[in-house]
């Protein structure tokens, strides 16, 4: 197990485009950022217009931020983008957690799935039965696609579990068919809780538009016709939906078995504020808990301040 430390933006390229040979082998890969990283700032700025790729052909890391910032990572093309861009191929054996890390002022535009941590994971064999995780990180900013997008992760389509801890966006979301503000779409490949995804006090301030489904955290999960198998608890989505949605769900879209638990929309479409929880019941000023959910970055909030309109409208000045 190799150890890499980043320290600059100059060897974040080098890891990202597999310079040092890493990626090409099953090497399972330790790696600390540990310093901000700008691109904007770096080096008087002489990474100012780099055309961020994302880190290609690593299949095999621990990704330790260290409570770190990268800021500025800007990527306009055609491929699918996050800042691991993941796997889509059924013969490649795979494992990402990423923790720590904050993404600042993502500008990204691409016509491919995208979302701010991994871009897509499809398909491919578990390493050591190892569940992918995502754990206290957050990205704000724009990603845009005319494909799947989604907050943190673009595509989660395979049996190998994805966890995501205390993590957060917050920004503008645009996607083609479908746009969550966690993960894009979420789908089964098989039936068994190895392709469960399970999120916990998470949540997403942002505005999201599609052409099709547009979802307050998790997009679809009715592929294969497999349970969610899952969980989300203490999660919440505050914003707006906008665009041509065809459909606009809260929290997310499923037809199939799934435990969700105290988890909240706040939702601002035409000057009207909504409340809704799993089961989108509707709110206005009703109080049922006051447990506390927070999120990386974020400013705690209670179920009660969720379900208040008048506190979500006077506190983020919506009009009425």
């Amino acid at each position: 197990m190799a150890d890499i430390h980043i320290t600059n933006i100059a060897e974040l390229l080098s890891f990202a485009n597999g310079e040092d040979g890493y990626g090409t082998s099953s090497e399972y890969l330790n790696v600390y950022l540990d310093n901000d990283l700008d691109f904007a700032l770096d080096e008087q700025g002489a990474y100012a217009n780099t055309n961020f790729e994302g880190c290609k052909g690593i299949f095999y890391v621990n990704f330790y931020g260290q409570n770190h910032t990268i800021a500025n990572i800007s990527y306009s093309g055609t491929d699918i983008w996050g800042f691991f861009q993941g796997v889509t191929s059924s013969s490649v054996t795979f494992c990402f957690r990423i923790y720590d890390l904050f993404l600042k002022d993502l500008n990204i535009t691409t016509t491919n799935y995208v979302g701010a941590f991994i871009g897509a994971l499809s398909m491919g064999r578990m390493y050591q039965n190892i569940e992918q995780i995502i754990q206290n990180c957050k990205a704000t900013g724009t990603i845009s696609t005319t494909e799947i997008a989604g907050g943190l992760v673009g595509l989660h389509n395979t049996s190998h579990a994805l966890t995501i801890r205390n993590s957060a966006f917050t920004g503008n979301i645009t996607g083609g068919s479908e746009a969550s503000g966690l993960i894009g779409s979420h789908r089964r490949t098989n039936n068994d809780n190895n392709g469960s995804c399970n999120i916990y006090t998470s949540g997403v301030r942002a505005n999201i538009s599609s052409n099709g489904r547009a979802c307050g955290l998790v997009g679809s999960n009715t592929t294969g016709g497999y349970a969610w198998g899952g969980t989300i608890q203490k999660c919440y989505f505050i914003g707006n939906f906008n665009g041509n949605n065809s459909s606009i769900y809260g929290i997310t879209y499923s037809t199939e078995q799934r435990s969700f638990q105290e988890n909240y929309a706040v939702i601002k479409k035409a000057n009207t504020t909504v409340i809704m929880d799993n089961a989108a019941n509707i709110y206005d000023n009703d109080v049922v808990s006051d447990a506390e959910i927070t999120i990386t970055g974020g400013t705690p909030e209670t179920t009660e301040h969720l379900k208040d309109a008048s506190y979500m409208r006077d506190t983020y000045n919506w009009s009425a």
